[in-house]
């Protein structure tokens, strides 16, 4: 694989930004709202697949190795093991699929955006429902009512952000 120091530094930066997002968070009941999943929808639809597989678990790692880099500034393997683990352990499939599926295509509109974003999404949604059912001990309908139905809203907009976003970075050339 040859690897540019223009990817690099694209994964360097979707890494730091994801950090960033994730600090943008508020509490609904267990599970926060957070822009860390903003920051997953835009490096995987920046990134190439394996760069954004390895991005996104080389923030899982800073959060591993106690780095404050989860939202709400925490850290440690204690947040993995956690009932909000699975949603972070999503998050490097999430952002493989949503570049594998943008590579696949093979453009970047509105409409393929749009599918691998939803397609990245709904991976969160099923691993980290059901990591939270396994870890917690609740049940699909009570999982589903604390961790998906109150987050749709908040993951449209996020959606639309990171399409806009993306459009723009592709006017300016940068994608």
């Amino acid at each position: 694989m040859n690897v540019k120091t223009k990817d690099l530094t694209k994964s360097g930066l979707c890494v730091a930004i994801l950090v960033v997002l994730a600090q943008i968070s508020f509490y609904i009941g267990v599970i926060p709202i957070t822009g860390a999943v903003l920051g997953i929808l835009l490096m995987g639809g920046i990134l190439q697949p394996p760069f954004a597989l390895m991005s996104s678990l080389a923030y899982i790692c800073l959060g591993v190795f106690n780095l404050p880099v989860f939202a709400g500034f925490k850290g440690g393997y204690g947040v993995i093991l956690g009932v909000t683990g699975g949603y972070l352990l999503a998050y490097p499939i999430m952002a493989f699929s949503i570049a594998l599926i943008i590579k696949k295509i093979g453009n970047r509109s509105i409409f393929t955006l749009l599918i691998s974003f939803t397609s990245g999404i709904l991976i969160l949604y099923i691993l980290g429902t059901a990591w939270f059912m396994l870890i917690g001990g609740y049940s699909l309908s009570t999982a589903l009512t604390l961790c998906v139905y109150p987050f749709i809203p908040a993951e449209l907009i996020k959606t639309v952000c990171a399409v806009g976003i993306i459009k723009g970075l592709i006017k300016v050339r940068i994608v």
